[in-house]
């Protein structure tokens, strides 16, 4: 295939939800440069149990490609498999819960999986293996042009609101954390912590 050919038939069968110029069917695959442009992370420390560090890519919102994905299963389960639900990593220094999931501190492959019915999930992949925690959707939000990931506190200390913005939709499921090492005890008084020895 001429140089030119082989350019516009990728042109043809360009694929991604919000990005990924990327071909099943094209013999290297392509990448809107907005894919890789924008690497963001997200952390957070717990004294004395350990850190967690979310690294991902900020993928651009593309309407056209996300509709184009809610009519074909091949193609969704695709970008669920190897693009959105691939898009980082996480690094958890402690374990990890949501609802009835569970997650051992370690290393996964950190992303965003998503169905025809506009259900958003975060998924964490250990191998072949799939945790996904199943997030809270609002729909209609002011658009956010590139994903978004932010872990914010809540009022019970051992939460946390995980927040996934991006296009008009911002998802959110709570994960719940170590609270504080033994050693750091808070009085009643309202004083300094006192450490135990």
């Amino acid at each position: 295939m001429r140089p030119f050919a082989r350019s516009a038939f990728a042109s043809l069968v360009v694929m991604g939800v919000a990005l990924p110029a990327v071909s099943a069917f094209a013999p290297s695959p392509r990448h809107d440069p907005r894919t890789t442009a924008k690497k963001l992370s997200q952390g957070l420390e717990v004294d004395g149990a350990g850190k967690l560090t979310l690294e991902y890519k900020a993928l651009h919102f593309n309407p056209e490609n996300f509709e184009r994905a809610k009519k074909s299963q091949r193609f969704m389960d695709y970008l669920n498999a190897q693009i959105w639900g691939r898009m980082g990593t996480a690094k958890l220094g402690f374990d990890l819960t949501s609802g009835d999931a569970k997650l051992a501190a370690g290393d996964y492959e950190f992303g965003i999986n998503m169905t025809p019915a506009e259900e958003f999930s975060v998924v964490f992949w250990n191998g072949q293996e799939k945790t996904e925690l199943k997030l809270a959707v609002e729909r209609d939000q002011k658009p956010v042009p590139y994903l978004t990931v932010a872990l914010m506190a809540t009022d019970d200390v051992d939460t946390f609101e995980l927040e996934a913005r991006c296009g008009t939709f911002r998802g959110t499921v709570d994960v719940k954390v170590p609270y504080l090492s033994p050693e750091h005890d808070h009085p009643a008084d309202g004083g300094a912590p006192a450490k135990k020895q």
